[in-house]
Order: C-alpha cells, then sequence, then structure tokens
C-alpha cells in the first residue's frame, strides 16, 4: 500500500471537490481526524462544520507538501541502517536506494 496525501477530484463538468472519497486511506483525512479530536478535547465541542472546506484544502495541500518534499529528497533520508538483532554485532548493511512508496495520485 503506498502514502497517498489525498486529491480533488474532479467531476463530469470540470469542477473539483475534496469529498470523503477523495480523501479515502490519506494523510489528509489522517490530519482532519487528528484535528477534530484535538479541537474537541481544547475546546470542549465539536469543530463547526462551516469552514470544513476550507480546512480540508489546507489539509490536502499541507500532506501533498510534505509528501512531495519526502519523494523528491527520500535518498538523502537513510544511508544505512544497524539491524541489531544478527549473530554479528554492529552489523552494517548500506542502503544504496530507498522508496517510500508515496502515491500522489491515487486512483479511486
Amino acid at each position: 500500500m503506498s502514502i497517498y496525501p489525498g486529491k480533488p477530484s474532479q467531476t463530469a463538468d470540470g469542477k473539483y471537490h475534496l469529498d470523503d472519497a477523495a480523501l479515502a486511506n490519506s494523510m489528509a483525512l489522517a490530519i482532519e481526524k487528528e484535528m477534530n479530536d484535538l479541537f474537541q478535547k481544547m475546546k470542549g465541542v465539536p469543530i463547526p462544520e462551516m469552514g470544513k472546506d476550507d480546512r480540508r484544502i489546507l489539509f490536502v495541500a499541507i500532506a501533498r507538501g510534505i509528501l512531495g518534499y519526502l519523494e523528491e529528497w527520500q535518498q538523502q533520508f537513510i544511508a544505512a541502517i544497524t539491524i541489531d538483532d544478527t549473530p554479528y554485532p554492529d552489523y552494517l548493511i548500506r542502503v544504496k536506494e530507498v522508496d517510500l512508496n508515496i502515491d500522489m495520485n491515487k486512483k479511486e
């Protein structure tokens, strides 16, 4: 399964929208759920429906920016991995390539 940020769906008439289907299994949906939970905990009331569309635009933009950056720079993140559970102490494996499996344009 790839990491998916979320993206607007396009209707037949060319308009874009961010409905639940467009955000299914996405980082943006996870951000939205955390925002709703934190708002409830901090304010003692559910987050208002007003502004939901604008918040979703923000969450998708944040998720796409973060994952786009990670995808672009993924080779810089891991140079070597140390595996502790081997018969050889401090066994070092060099990693030549990393694929974070990010799908910026997940198909519905």
